[in-house]
C-alpha cells in the first residue's frame, strides 16, 4: 500500500501553525489564545488557517493526535518483543530508554504540554496511551504473582508515577540523561520505591 502523499507546502504550513500555537500556549495559556493570535504569530491569513482547522480546539486535538501517535510508536512493546531483557543495574529496559529518548527528541512540545501552561487534556490522554500500551504486560505479571492490591489501583499508581517522573524531568530542564532516567524508571518498576531507596523489605 502506497504511503499517502502530502504536499510539502501544506506540511510546512501546518508545522508553522503548530509551532506558533505551542509558543502561544507557553506565552499566554490556551484559554487566552484566539485564531487571530495564531495567524499573526504564524504570519498567515485566516483563510489559510481555516483551510486546515475548524478552530483552535480542532488544532489542539489534531496536534495531540499526531504527537501521541508518534509517542505510541516509540514505546510500543511489540517493537521490543525480540529483545530478551535481563536486569542489569547499568542498563535500562529498552522501552524506558526509547521513552526518554523520544521525549528528549520532542522536548519543545513536551515542555509546553507538561509545563505550567500545559493542557490537562494532553496529560489525561498521554496517561491513557501509556495505560493501554502497558496494560497487557502488567496483567501478565500480576497473574504470575500474588497481588494484594486490586489490579486497577496498582496499574493506575504505576502509570501515574511514570508520567510524574517524565514531567519532573521535563520541568527541570532534563538535568539527567535519558539513559540515567530510564535506569531509574527500570529500578522503580522492578523493585518499587522503597527498595529502590535502599530499604530492605
Amino acid at each position: 500500500m502506497m504511503a499517502e502523499f502530502i504536499d510539502p507546502r501544506i506540511k510546512r504550513t501546518k508545522e508553522l501553525i503548530s509551532n506558533s500555537f505551542l509558543l502561544l500556549i507557553d506565552e499566554k495559556g490556551f484559554d487566552a489564545i484566539s485564531v487571530q493570535d495564531i495567524t499573526k504569530k504564524s504570519e498567515i491569513n485566516r483563510a489559510t488557517f481555516y483551510r486546515h482547522y475548524k478552530d483552535k480546539y480542532d488544532l489542539l486535538e489534531k496536534i495531540i493526535d499526531e504527537r501521541l501517535e508518534v509517542f505510541l510508536k516509540s514505546i510500543n512493546p511489540k517493537s521490543f518483543h525480540s529483545i530478551s531483557y535481563q536486569y542489569n543495574a547499568e542498563e535500562p529496559h529498552p522501552i524506558f530508554m526509547a521513552l526518554f529518548e523520544h521525549v528528549k527528541e520532542h522536548i519543545d512540545f513536551y515542555k509546553v504540554m507538561l509545563g505550567k501552561s500545559g493542557i490537562n487534556e494532553f496529560r489525561v490522554r498521554m496517561l491513557n496511551v501509556i495505560m493501554d500500551t502497558f496494560h497487557s504486560q502488567f496483567i501478565e505479571i500480576f497473574q504470575k504473582r500474588e497481588v494484594i492490591i486490586p489490579e486497577d489501583i496498582l496499574l493506575n499508581y504505576i502509570i501515574s508515577a511514570y508520567l510524574g517522573v517524565i514531567t519532573f524531568w521535563v520541568e527541570n530542564g532534563m538535568k539527567y540523561s535519558p539513559k540515567f532516567m530510564a535506569i531509574q524508571l527500570t529500578n522503580l518498576s522492578l523493585f518499587g520505591p522503597l527498595r529502590s531507596a535502599g530499604f530492605n523489605m
